[in-house]
């Protein structure tokens, strides 16, 4: 345990370290060694170049805007269903670094737009489901009524799980087979005890 948190000390000082150089570069401050900030440090004849890895020639190759220095950069963004979590402000921060790289030190002109995504069959899907589950929720049921509906869930979602591929999904799926067989034995249990008393 001393070792984890060692490491994670470490690594929380480097990610540190890195979010501090890249503010100081990117807030006017002078570049180490000179009084010049990262803007003045080159002429714009004299920027070095942004080379990106093309997947299809496997290789690194110099990347030209197709109109001078200008940048027109779409990204896809978040599809807006559910709660947000650490993968949502990972890409944001991630592309927002990107986009200040080019801007800064590459010298390019970036229009970045990241569309948001508020209507969509998942978002129907998520509204639908919540509804159904609140209109559920609000009807009186007997203990055996929703003891019946659990199993016949449970047996859904049993099936789905049977011919998943997906390692991930199959992941998921267990998970929520587990959860809800235990969440069946604490009804039945309580059915028992009902009808003891």
């Amino acid at each position: 345990k001393s070792r984890d948190k060692s490491m994670f000390r470490l690594v929380e000082k480097k990610i540190f370290c890195q979010c501090f150089i890249l503010r100081m570069a990117f807030s006017g401050h002078p570049v180490k060694g000179t009084s010049e900030t990262p803007s003045q440090v080159f002429k714009p004849n004299e920027r070095p170049s942004l080379k990106l890895y093309n997947s299809l020639t496997r290789q690194k190759e110099e990347f030209t805007p197709l109109s001078g220095k200008q940048i027109l950069w779409y990204s896809c963004g978040p599809t807006v269903y559910d709660a947000s979590h650490m993968g949502h402000a990972r890409s944001y921060i991630s592309f927002d670094i990107i986009r200040r790289v080019m801007s800064h030190y590459f010298g390019y002109d970036v229009l970045f737009v990241m569309n948001v995504t508020d209507l969509d069959d998942k978002i129907i899907r998520r509204a639908r489901q919540n509804h159904l589950l609140e209109a559920y929720t609000n009807k009186d049921r007997s203990l055996d009524e929703v003891i019946v509906n659990c199993k016949e869930a449970l047996h859904l979602y049993e099936e789905k799980l049977a011919t998943e591929s997906d390692v991930d999904k199959v992941t998921m799926l267990k998970k929520i087979v587990i959860k809800a067989k235990q969440q069946l034995i604490k009804l039945l249990i309580s059915l028992m005890f009902q009808r003891l008393t």
